[in-house]
């Protein structure tokens, strides 16, 4: 399992989930949705004064240590996600795959040299999700909320254009969204669909 950005609260779970795919589906990429803590997405709540003490407290407001699925009532969809259907996403915190699969197909690109990694996620993720014979599963219902940490991409909100000449020195060409094919793993066997089924429906990234 692969997270770039270590200021992740994961739900419930993402773990157990990925492994019982990738045990029944050695050859899938697994992958999950992305949100942000706070009332819209960090790059924009910034902007309106949100810092790590209205973090703190909006924390403290809820029992997440006890139920992390509550961390759902407190957050966003990232940007990751499009407005005409949230199902669809050119990013992922975490994702998962066989260490052979790793080795096959490759791992980060080294020429993202940028603060944050540039769009280095971005690429991996676009590489995985359009490789040959692709089997991808987006784990429906899992997570990760991401936290406040005044990081370089959610910062401000110039940032994906400034990366994009980064991503055409690494890569020889313009980053574009992925259009790709993949299952969703509903996790039924542990009610994902029960627990957060609400927040899945409808919507729309910083909504």
């Amino acid at each position: 399992m692969i997270c770039i950005d270590g200021a992740r609260l994961a739900s419930t779970y993402l773990v157990r989930r990925s492994v019982d795919v990738l045990t029944r589906h050695p050859d899938a990429f697994t992958f999950v949705a992305s949100r942000h803590l706070g009332p819209k997405p960090q790059m924009q709540s910034v902007k309106e004064g949100y810092d790590q003490s209205a973090e703190n407290r909006l924390l403290d407001s809820v029992d997440w240590m006890t139920d992390l699925d509550i961390l759902y009532d407190i957050s966003v969809w990232a940007g990751a996600h499009t407005r005409r259907n949230l199902l669809l996403q050119n990013e992922s915190n975490a994702v998962a795959l066989s260490r052979s699969a790793w080795e096959r197909w490759g791992g980060y690109n080294e020429r993202f040299r940028s603060p944050g990694g540039g769009l280095c996620n971005l690429e991996l993720f676009s590489r995985y999700v359009r490789r040959e014979d692709a089997l991808n599963v987006l784990l429906y219902g899992e997570t990760t909320f991401h936290q406040f940490h005044g990081g370089a991409a959610t910062a401000h909100d110039g940032y994906f254009a400034a990366a994009q000449e980064e991503h055409v020195s690494a890569t020889g060409e313009h980053y574009e969204r992925p259009s790709f094919d993949f299952f969703a793993e509903l996790g039924e066997r542990y009610m994902r669909m029960q627990a957060v089924g609400r927040h899945l429906v409808g919507g729309r990234p910083g909504g």
